[in-house]
């Protein structure tokens, strides 16, 4: 305000007024409250109190149902309760409440078989609560929804009416969803939303042949699989023992009468509907449909129409073993036994008799080379002594073990040399030693096609069990004479996974079904692989006579026939249809499992724990013969044309032609004249040009994790290429990049790391890729010789024999340690001490005397100016042809490299901007043009496989600094060919 320089005029006051008296005040209406603005957020919660909208609640305990019905009484809520499985306590309050229920998933690859039991009875404990219900796949994603059937199929086995089971995925689900007037049945006026089945719609072998949805049909039709008869309709009450007088005794004479025995016959499966199986001291005495005379000394079971199947074998088993499956005191321990950790008093027993399953074979873990014995044992729970069929029926092996122990090996390629060394002791030629089947766990088809030659060298059986990473597309190239376990699988494998049954089955390689540590219902896997391609009758076949015949047992179980032991199972209604529950089980003839309880079996001071008799070998196998080579496919005859052929060995051809036969080059010239009619003529017209195929002169191509075994310092007998997957993705991306041939090598970690090898990127298996399994012994000079222990243990080594070497000179001396010690005469064992008398094995100094012969090249990883020097004084002392590998700092060298006759081996992946090349001019990055100037034989590695695909840039990078086209294409071609021995080829 602005400020008045006027006087201020004194305010007059006025006499205050009396206020007058308050008058009532006149009743009116209140204002109604202002319209409030729409709130998308809270307009479904708005509809959901109209009962517009059911509002969908997720709970699984009682308390927190409890207070979902809270909430639903309060605010007189349309509810759907989901989940609900710890929920069972609470099943009055939701019966009176009259709120559905969806329960799901049913099945669940995260549940055991326990939880898995109690998954599949909720539903049918809610039913009989007068609970509405439905089932949802309760998969985050939708990829759970295409097993909603095999859901509600789970369910019916867990004690749920059928009809109830298809209300709940139809129409119960649509009155949920306020859709009832729509879908959910069949009836005049609603949508003609329609599946087309070949059987019954809660049974998992029932294939869709076309799905209707609002009249349209959906054009691809589902194939009808072939389904085997069925006998009467299951689900009928009898009563469990007819006894006829007092005279039966426990192991009595037992009569299975009015059964519908299935078993697998010839080809397919066999079904005797009414028959009658005798049993007679555990063993089966007849199997007929005639009459058969009952008198007081029997224990008659009247079945009534149920099916009778053999008991199911577990092929791979951990079953009451708690994580005792391996001792990891050392690779090698094929003297334990996991069965001396069985615990007859588990209650995992009762829940896999409840699936059928009366056999495991009991089997150590992955985590060793060779873990231990695998034994063969029935399932009495609390039977003592132990049911044992074969303790020594197997040998467990594993082709990827735990290499991150502080034990030998540390790299898949010492995995293998550990599993061929026990091989090859464990069954030398004097060997008097049972030939018991491999089980080998794997986990690429390279690890299986090398297992399989050795085993089959040694006349062992090999059966290979499903690994990390293995699918249909690997165990469809499983060798012809070889065996397969698979599983255990859950509705979340992926197609390509459960695929496998169906494959296996189509290339003739018999497969059983493993449980492992997950207790999980084999028959679930069989009713998944049904679903995709497997035929019923080999379905059955892989839960039974299959594992019979891979442990030498076939002619006791896994079948249903005079003479054979007294292991069956009485189910209410077709097993494979995944709705029937297990009503019976006999082992050996004694009841031991009846509606869902175990029997336990007497403990008996005395007795036969295993059978007498020498061990029989394993029935149904094919005879193994060493795997020829295969025969290379019929090519046909190709000429291609070019404007320019760079053939490097000699002048380019402008313009050229290529003639190819059997996979050969036969003639090449400017112009090539043939007869247009020749069989099988191929022209391929280029518009650029062709040159070799390119070759990388070192990397680790298909190696996962370490390259070279770092348990030893010294690994000279190791190839490289034991530890390599040639179905390696970036064995592929290479080829697509023009690189057709790469050298593997054991990198640098060890100071002698092994054989390196050379494999073509293109081909199916080892015969055809590769193309010198040992090329050369790889040395490393560099500082990481001296530090890999600390990675593998972790920490700094407190002594020099935590893992030598610890600085460059014990690097050096091990080299020449160990060059010395491969000499006969050469070293004095009596003046070396402690753990330096002998750091070779005799197969190694072998190995090492062929590099003292010229038989084999030298290679030694060299990047320093002094690491380059000492490798040469090394050659020189010992008289030695080496390669360099490395050479980082060479570029003053080239005169003495070439004096010395040495070939380098370069890094492509080295780059240098122009400023550190003013800098420093001995940066490596001119050393190829000097090499070439100097007549230095040279070629380039990658080192990392993923660097393969773009070897031919990094090397055109070195153009830029003086090395000519023609000069970097002969790098990556003709000589590198000539380095690595190969250049015939």
């Amino acid at each position: 305000k602005k400020e008045s320089k006027e006087p201020v005029k004194p305010e007059k006051k006025e006499p205050e007024k009396k206020a007058a008296p308050a008058k009532p005040p006149a009743s009116k209406a209140p204002k109604a409250p202002k319209v409030p603005k729409l709130n998308i957020a809270l307009e479904a919660l708005s509809r959901a109190l109209k009962g517009e909208l059911t509002v969908f609640v997720e709970a699984h305990r009682a308390d927190g149902v409890r207070y979902a019905l809270r909430l639903q009484k309060e605010f007189k809520l349309e509810l759907t309760l989901l989940g609900a499985g710890r929920a069972l306590a609470a099943s009055a309050e939701l019966a009176a409440s009259g709120v559905t229920v969806a329960v799901g998933p049913v099945l669940h690859g995260s549940l055991d078989l326990r939880h898995s039991a109690q998954s599949e009875r909720l539903a049918g404990a809610f039913a009989k609560a007068g609970i509405p219900l439905a089932i949802s796949s309760g998969a985050s994603s939708g990829v759970g929804s295409r097993y909603l059937r095999l859901q509600a199929c789970a369910a019916v086995r867990g004690g749920l009416d059928s009809s109830m089971a298809l209300q709940a995925i139809t129409m119960q689900p649509a009155k949920c969803l306020g859709l009832e007037k729509k879908i959910g049945s069949i009836e005049k006026g609603k949508d003609a939303d329609l599946v087309l089945l070949d059987g019954p719609p809660l049974d998992v072998r029932s294939r869709v042949v076309s799905v209707i949805v609002e009249g349209r049909i959906d054009s691809k039709r589902r194939a009808a699989a072939d389904k085997a008869g069925q006998g009467p309709a299951a689900g009928l009450s009898f009563d469990a023992i007819k006894k006829n007088g007092n005279g039966w005794v426990p192991g009595g004479p037992t009569i299975l009468k009015n059964a519908v025995v299935m078993r697998s016959a010839g080809g397919g499966l066999e079904v005797i509907e009414k028959a009658t199986v005798v049993i007679r001291n555990g063993k089966i005495e007849k199997v007929t449909t005639d009459p058969v005379k009952e008198d007081a000394s029997c224990a008659v079971f009247d079945l009534a129409g149920r099916f009778l199947l053999p008991g199911f074998i577990d092929a791979h088993s951990h079953i009451t073993l708690k994580g005792d499956v391996d001792d990891l005191s050392e690779a090698v321990n094929d003297g334990l036994r996991v069965l001396d950790s069985f615990d007859p008093w588990d209650d995992d027993i009762a829940a896999f008799l409840g699936r059928g399953v009366t056999t495991v074979a009991l089997s150590p873990g992955r985590n060793n080379v060779v873990g231990g014995a695998v034994s063969l044992v029935k399932l009495l729970h609390g039977g003592v002594p132990l049911r044992v069929l074969r303790k020594d029926a197997a040998v467990k092996t594993s082709l990827a073990p735990n290499l991150n122990l502080a034990r030998y090996p540390t790299a898949h390629s010492g995995a293998g040399d550990a599993f061929g060394g026990w091989l090859k002791s464990r069954y030398a030629k004097d060997s008097k030693r049972p030939r018991v089947p491999v089980v080998a766990y794997f986990e690429n088809i390279t690890q299986a096609e090398r297992a399989f030659v050795l085993a089959s060298g040694h006349g062992v059986p090999i059966v290979f069990l499903e690994g990390v990473g293995t699918d249909g597309g690997i165990f469809g190239q499983l060798p012809r004479g070889a065996r397969a376990i698979l599983g255990p699988y859950s509705i979340e494998e992926p197609e390509r996974v459960l695929r496998a049954p169906a494959i296996l089955e189509e290339q003739g390689i018999p497969f059983s079904w493993a449980t492992g540590g997950t207790l999980v219902d084999p028959l679930s896997s069989v009713a998944l692989a049904i679903m995709y391609g497997l035929s019923e009758a080999e379905g059955l076949r892989s839960l039974t006579i299959h594992p019979a015949a891979i442990y030498g047992v076939s002619e006791r179980i896994g079948k249903i026939e005079k003479g054979a032991d007294a292991d069956l199972v009485v189910w209410d209604g077709n097993p494979l249809t995944l709705t029937a529950p297990v009503n019976l089980v006999f082992i050996d003839g004694e009841l031991v499992y009846q509606d869902g309880q175990s029997i336990e079996a007497p403990v008996k001071l005395s007795g036969i724990a295993e059978d007498a008799g020498p061990p029989a070998a394993p029935a149904a196998l094919e005879e193994i013969k060493s795997p020829a080579a295969l025969e290379r496919a019929s090519s046909p005859t190709i000429l291609v044309r070019a404007r320019k052929v760079h053939t490097v060995s000699g002048e380019p051809l402008e313009p050229g032609q290529v003639l190819i036969r059997a996979g050969k080059i036969v003639q090449l010239g400017k112009r090539i004249d043939i007869d247009k009619a020749t069989p099988g003529l191929l022209v391929i017209d280029v518009p650029g040009t062709i040159c070799p195929g390119l070759i990388d002169a070192g990397s680790g191509l298909g190696v996962s994790g370490r390259r070279a075994d770092e348990f030893r310092e010294l690994t000279p007998g190791l190839p490289a290429l034991l530890g390599s997957d040639l179905g390696n993705s970036d064995r592929r991306a290479a080829l697509r990049a023009g690189v057709t041939v790469a050298a593997v090598t054991p990198g640098d970690r060890n100071v002698i790391g092994g054989l390196g090898g050379v494999i073509k990127t293109h081909g199916a298996g080892l015969a055809e890729s590769v193309l010198k399994e040992t090329s050369f012994v790889a040395m490393s000079l560099t500082e990481m010789a001296s530090s890999g222990n600390r990675n593998l243990r972790s920490g700094r080594p407190t002594s020099y024999l935590y893992r030598i070497p610890n600085t460059r000179m014990g690097t050096v001396f091990l080299a020449r340690r160990a060059l010395m010690e491969a000499l006969p005469g050469a070293l004095d064992a009596g003046r070396a001490v402690g753990d330096l008398k002998a750091m070779l094995t005799p197969a190694e100094r072998v190995v090492l005397r062929e590099v003292h012969a010229g038989d084999r090249i030298l290679r030694v990883r060299a990047q320093a100016r002094y690491e380059i020097l000492t490798a040469l004084r090394i050659a020189e002392e010992f008289g030695l042809k080496i390669q360099i590998e490395g050479a980082r700092e060479a570029i003053h060298l080239v005169d003495l490299l070439k004096e010395k006759q040495a070939a380098l081996v370069l890094s492509a992946g080295e780059t240098w901007s122009g400023r550190e090349l003013e800098a420093n001019f001995n940066l490596g990055a001119r050393l190829p043009a000097e090499l070439y100037r100097a007549g230095v034989p040279f070629a380039f590695y990658s080192d990392t496989a993923s660097l393969l695909a773009s070897l031919r840039e990094r090397v055109t990078w070195r153009v830029r600094n003086g090395l000519s086209e023609a000069a970097a294409l002969e790098a990556l071609t003709l000589a590198a060919a000539r380095i690595l021995g190969v250049s015939d080829r």
